[in-house]
């Protein structure tokens, strides 16, 4: 127990993160998505997204943009990184961070802790829901455990592409309540 609240009682931080890029030194977050739920009942609590103004984007990887959809124009109402994140932190404290692939989109979130400043609340625990479904997917002959190759397994339909955060967080967390049955 963290500061009086049990840590099944804290609400899952379901986050995906699009980025221009898979390296964190050179790449940049440029869209973050957030599912709260009831850890216990997975119901949902809340939703949350925003695009993030990059300020690195001559080191992007051409197919990471292709694969966000990025353009200018889709990005009108992108916000800078420092706002983004403390938005993030305000909604996330006391929560537990949850993503599909935790090592890669912890990674862009910590470092963007850091580089904002925001406050960090959540939980020290992370959680990954492609581990939660790691057995699954090997035991049916699985040949990647991608959220695309557990959707399709688990019967829900794909992503819808091109990527956005918020569909990604919103991919996962269907994908989790259905690996628990619900």
């Amino acid at each position: 127990m963290h500061d009086g609240v049990h840590f099944f009682d804290r609400p899952l931080a379901i986050t995906d993160v699009e980025t221009t890029g898979r390296d964190r030194d050179a790449h940049e977050i440029i869209d973050i998505g957030l599912v709260l739920a009831d850890q216990r009942t997975l119901e949902l609590v809340a939703e949350w997204g925003v695009r993030i103004l990059p300020t690195r984007l001559h080191l992007a990887e051409s197919d990471a943009l292709a694969l966000n959809g990025y353009a200018p124009e889709r990005w009108h109402d992108a916000v800078p990184l420092a706002d983004a994140m403390a938005s993030y932190a305000s909604k996330t404290a006391g929560a537990v961070f949850a993503s599909y692939n935790v090592t890669f989109d912890w990674k862009f979130i910590e470092a963007a802790f850091k580089e904002t400043g925001a406050a960090n609340g959540m939980d020290y625990h992370r959680f990954c829901i492609m581990s939660a479904a790691w057995d699954r997917l090997r035991d049916a002959g699985g040949r990647s455990v991608k959220l695309d190759a557990l959707s399709l397994h688990l019967g829900i339909p794909e992503e819808p592409k091109p990527h956005h955060a918020l569909t990604g967080a919103r991919q996962a967390y269907a994908a989790y309540r259905k690996l628990r049955g619900l």
